[in-house]
């Protein structure tokens, strides 16, 4: 008696559609990795813009963060540099400049306490999320399976620059050494007349 043989029409269908959605997943994690990345220099760049604007002696440690942030508003919403960072796929989030960088986040890179309170950087931070990344693949799932509040991965863009003196602390040193002056030789300094307190404190954005 001849063996009847189980039916196999439209089994190189459902290889051909599995493989097919396997490889358009991958093609599509590629594309979205690709881009992520690009996009990621481009908010670094806006990163070290913002530091850098801020970072040159003004007159104030507000006046440089003020600054910083006008550098990365611009950049960020009116630049050339703005689709890619306004368009829904990629964002950058809750901007952090200053002159001294925050103690939480001095507190999430410095070793010991001396390193905090210690600090010598100043710069800008934001977190940048990209969205684009996180998406389903038909019949495999989606890439961010953890997935807990907003869509997308998200990081840190920090901008690190050695810290320069303002003119207000430059000016604060000056007076502050001209005490100290006073006080060399058990006060001497302090008896020699003074023409209408003609001391008068120069400085040059720089100490």
């Amino acid at each position: 008696m001849k063996k009847r043989r189980k039916a196999e029409k439209g089994m190189i269908a459902v290889d051909f559609l599995f493989a097919f959605t396997m490889v358009m997943g991958f093609t599509m994690l590629a594309f979205s990795l690709s881009l992520t990345l690009t996009a990621i220099e481009v908010a670094q760049y806006i990163g070290y813009a913002s530091a850098r604007a801020g970072m040159a002696g003004h007159q104030n440690p507000a006046s440089q963060s003020q600054l910083m942030q006008t550098k990365y508003d611009q950049l960020k919403n009116q630049s050339p540099l703005a689709p890619l960072m306004n368009n829904g796929w990629f964002v950058m989030l809750d901007p952090t400049p200053g002159p001294r960088l925050s103690s939480a986040f001095v507190a999430s890179f410095a070793s010991t306490a001396a390193d905090q309170a210690n600090s010598r950087y100043g710069g800008f931070n934001a977190v940048f999320r990209s969205v684009v990344l996180d998406f389903q693949i038909p019949l495999f799932g989606s890439t961010n399976p953890e997935r807990q509040g907003a869509r997308g991965f998200s990081t840190n863009i920090n901008a690190f620059l050695g810290v320069e003196p303002n003119a207000t602390e430059c000016y604060s040193f000056q007076i502050q050494r001209y005490q100290k002056f006073l006080q060399l030789g058990g006060g001497a300094y302090s008896q020699v007349p003074l023409i209408n307190n003609a001391y008068t404190g120069l400085w040059d954005n720089g100490c």
